[in-house]
């Protein structure tokens, strides 16, 4: 418990950058991360909300593997039509997105999105062995949480997204407006879903009006509750 709040009261304190001490614990092997490694990385992590979007348990395995990189300003960091192998998540930074592949004009090329903390970016092409269809440059000094393919398919994430997939399958399947629809067409919406964990007392929604998501409640505990969110208004750059 010591341990705990000791890390805790250094991600509170360093909520600007990634503090040294988690940068030490991100240096150990997934399979030296302790118990407690994982508490005080998760804890930092779950600073943005495109890490909180994972279920708890999906939010553990990634800490498990993920790794620290950081980049200066200008820093081409993907680029248009290659094979993804990573999914990044913004510490502190920001990058932008542009969709001109050519070396030269990269840096001169209109950006068409600014990504700042709490994003991330390379899920689809990570998940679906996608070329990217975006470049990403570093509008600045930037610090990423990523997660490699390798490492993801070694410790068994793509089994768990496979379980949470069926979880948000068979909802759908069961959910009358949609029992017309064809499996594949069902198959479809469950794969542009994710499903997120909301506890007691979370907000899940500021203002509805707002909201780039529709949520769709499949599961309700004493604790909280399981929804899954289609996105309907975004652009999702891989």
């Amino acid at each position: 418990m010591l341990v705990r709040i000791f890390y805790l009261a250094i991600i509170l304190f360093y909520q600007v950058k990634v503090p040294k001490a988690i940068k030490d614990l991100l240096e150990k092997p997934a399979t030296q991360r302790s118990a407690e490694d994982l508490y005080a990385i998760s804890s930092m992590m779950r600073e943005m909300p495109s890490f909180r979007k994972y279920t708890r348990d999906m939010q553990t395995m990634l800490c498990r593997i993920v790794r620290y990189m950081k980049c200066g300003r200008r820093r081409v960091v993907l680029r248009k039509g290659h094979i993804g192998y990573s999914v990044y998540f913004i510490f502190s930074g920001s990058v932008n997105v542009v969709l001109d592949r050519d070396e030269q004009n990269v840096f001169a090329k209109e950006r068409i999105l600014t990504l700042k903390k709490g994003a991330c970016f390379g899920e689809v092409a990570l998940m679906q062995n996608t070329r990217r269809n975006a470049t990403i440059v570093c509008a600045d000094a930037t610090e990423f949480l990523v997660v490699d393919k390798e490492d993801f398919l070694e410790n068994g994430l793509d089994k768990q997204m496979q379980e949470e997939f069926i979880v948000r399958y068979k909802f759908f399947k069961s959910w009358f407006p949609v029992h017309h629809w064809t499996d594949d067409e069902i198959r479809n919406l469950s794969s542009i879903c994710r499903t997120e964990e909301f506890h007691h007392n979370r907000l899940v929604a500021k203002d509805t009006t707002k909201n780039d998501w529709l949520c769709f409640v499949i599961e309700v505990g004493l604790t909280g509750c399981y929804a899954t969110d289609c996105c309907y208004g975004v652009s999702s750059f891989s």
